[in-house]
């Protein structure tokens, strides 16, 4: 079976990793309200990841429930653009404010 070149499965995976890497006590992929839910310090954080092999120029698209669930947890919500650079994964996150102006 040929593997799906537009998957975000492994950016996700590579992206709970490494929040754990940066010292989260969880990191989960959860789907809602988005795809990495994790805590640190007694507080949730979620992660909506958008996979893209662009490493520049990337446009931001969110759907209305991800924007929904992006400004209902304004403070703890990020979107992360994932993308691989040689062989290794390279995560630019953005507040809700910040990915507004990509989209």
């Amino acid at each position: 079976m040929a593997e799906n070149l537009k998957s975000d499965v492994k950016a996700k995976e590579a992206f709970r990793d490494e929040l754990l890497r940066r010292g989260f006590e969880t990191a989960q992929i959860t789907g809602a309200p988005a795809d990495v839910t994790a805590t640190k310090a007694g507080e949730t954080y979620f992660f909506e990841v958008k996979f893209t092999r662009q490493g520049e120029n990337y446009f931001g698209a969110a759907t209305l429930t991800e924007w929904e669930a992006a400004l209902r947890n304004e403070d703890h919500f990020w979107f992360v653009v994932a993308f691989v650079r040689g062989e290794a994964w390279v995560f630019h996150e953005y507040s809700p404010s910040q990915f507004m102006q990509m989209s």
